[in-house]
């Protein structure tokens, strides 16, 4: 019975780490596929909570959710508490992604890296592909104009619209 135990905690520690790989790799796509990969992995990491790395990690915990606690006490202050409820409700990814692998992950340090290489390469990938449509655009398109004009027309959500 303790084996198969193991096997399950094995299995869904692959998981996690594929959905969070998957997640890492589609971030800078569509949103809604990469949020169909975080709330997979989210899934399995409710699945995964142990209690005790709570106990174990509760101060790398406390510092990545206190982004989310500032939002908290920033909406008290304002005006339009309405709206603020409602960038809080946008915001509990703020708190719940770093608690819930907090209690969930364990992952070796080779996987961690694994992970960030991963992000690396395919945001390395993602900027290459912008630069080449940018640079096919100024040389091939409209490149009669100045570089200046041409950059502050293209920044922001136009300089990522190919994505």
């Amino acid at each position: 019975m303790n084996g198969s135990r193991n096997i399950k905690a094995v299995w869904l520690q692959h998981l996690q780490f594929a959905g969070a790989c998957a997640f890492a790799v589609t971030l800078w796509m569509r949103q809604d596929l990469a949020h169909v990969f975080l709330i997979f992995t989210l899934a399995i990491s409710l699945a995964r909570f142990d209690l005790s790395l709570l106990k174990k990690r509760w101060p790398a915990i406390l510092i990545l959710v206190q982004l989310f606690l500032v939002a908290v006490v920033s909406a008290t202050y304002g005006d339009n508490r309405k709206e603020a409820v409602f960038v809080l409700e946008k915001q509990m990814t703020l708190f719940l992604v770093p608690f819930l692998f907090g209690v969930s992950m364990d992952w070796s340090e080779k996987q961690m890296r694994n992970l960030l290489s991963l992000f690396s390469i395919s945001v390395t990938i993602a900027v290459c592909y912008l630069l080449n449509e940018f640079y096919r655009e100024y040389r091939v398109g409209k490149g009669e104009g100045s570089l200046g004009d041409f950059l502050s027309s293209h920044l922001h959500h136009a300089f990522s619209e190919p994505l």
